[in-house]
């Protein structure tokens, strides 16, 4: 509602600034690819925006208003002793801070939701949602920031236990189904010691980040045109360099420092390199400049290939002497995606394939973590 009412100012302000109301992009990464993923399935967003950004985060983490009152609103309502809105609103900030429990940030779905009344993987089957131009992706590796920061070091005797706690939530989850398909043994590139921390790795990337995009761009792409990528360059300089005892590779939110100038926008308590946290290979830097254009291009015409004065030749010998780095519109039939690494991006296909995406459709357990 808070994002919805900015784009709603926008709307009616900006052309005093020189803007134009009716070419606005949303964009985000993230909670913010979940944010942006559910405007376009929101009613209540139509006609705010003309295209859509959806980096690392569609169709997860929308929790039915129900589930959600029963998991953190009695809870929360019940540790401030209110039983009125008013009283809710008269709480210190620091009571309300000390109820707030974890899922309190996801999204609402629910019939009485007017923001969202389905979730956007329903909407988007449904043909009910807002029909604009969209690039999605996500990246190699999302899983490995994410298994430091919540498991520390997995091991051959914790791993078993780390991926039970994946699935939780749900009853009689077919863990060994799970651990057959990611076997430590498949992982030993690292070293032992790193194997079973990439496995559940795999687990976090392939069902909760890969699966779930892929999933919306074959829904969204029957309707509106998708141009899907994968960040792949697994030699990114990181974000976040907690310790660990596998290397990054591409994990979530790699991509960010390619796009955006990282020294401006991502102060970070673990510089290891104070002067340039993020240094680009002259192959990374030519990938973040190609990124760049991309997501330029995509802003200003609705094409990531178009600038608006034409397509930007490339080299022979690059498709035949054809474009520089085209990207083609996602084809579901081919699952092509376009594979954002060094030393250019190209297009890829068999995407589910690589990511199990049949095994997690099979186990209905996208996006369930």
């Amino acid at each position: 509602m808070d994002q919805q009412f900015a784009m709603r100012w926008v709307n009616r302000n900006i052309a005093a600034f020189g803007g134009d109301p009716h070419k606005v992009t949303i964009a985000g990464e993230s909670a913010g690819a979940i944010d942006s993923c559910s405007h376009l399935a929101s009613p209540t967003a139509a006609g705010l925006f003309r295209g859509a950004i959806i980096e690392s985060g569609c169709i997860v983490f929308q929790y039915p208003q129900a589930l959600l009152e029963t998991l953190t609103g009695a809870p929360f309502v019940n540790a401030l002793n209110c039983t009125t809105l008013a009283c809710l609103q008269a709480a210190p900030v620091s009571a309300v801070l000390a109820a707030e429990l974890p899922l309190g940030w996801v999204v609402v779905v629910g019939p009485s939701v007017p923001t969202l009344p389905e979730t956007p993987q329903q909407a988007f089957s449904d043909d009910n949602f807002n029909r604009v131009p969209v690039i999605q992706g996500t990246n190699l590796n999302e899983g490995r920031l994410f298994v430091p920061l919540f498991n520390g070091v997995v091991t051959s005797g914790t791993y078993a236990s780390v991926v039970a706690g994946l699935f939780a939530a749900y009853t009689n989850p077919p863990l060994a189904t799970i651990e057959s398909h990611y076997p430590i043994a498949n992982y030993l590139t690292d070293g032992a010691a790193a194997a079973p921390g990439e496995a559940v790795a795999a687990i976090v990337t392939d069902s909760l980040f890969a699966c779930t995009a892929r999933t919306a761009d074959q829904l969204l792409s029957q309707y509106v045109p998708v141009w899907a990528y994968e960040f792949k360059d697994t030699n990114a300089p990181e974000l976040f360099n907690m310790p660990t005892v596998f290397p990054y590779g591409a994990a979530h939110a790699s991509e960010l420092q390619f796009i955006f100038d990282p020294n401006g926008f991502f102060p970070n308590l673990y510089y290891q390199v104070p002067t340039d946290p993020f240094p680009l290979s002259p192959d990374e830097r030519r990938l973040s400049r190609e990124m760049v254009r991309y997501w330029t291009n995509f802003v200003a015409t609705l094409d990531p290939n178009y600038s608006g004065t034409g397509w930007k030749p490339g080299p022979a010998g690059w498709g035949g002497g054809g474009y520089e780095d085209f990207w083609l519109r996602y084809d579901s039939t081919s699952d092509d995606v376009q594979a954002l690494t060094t030393p250019h991006p190209l297009t890829e296909f068999g995407f589910g394939a690589e990511h199990k995406c049949g095994l997690w459709q099979q186990l209905g357990l996208e996006s369930g973590l």
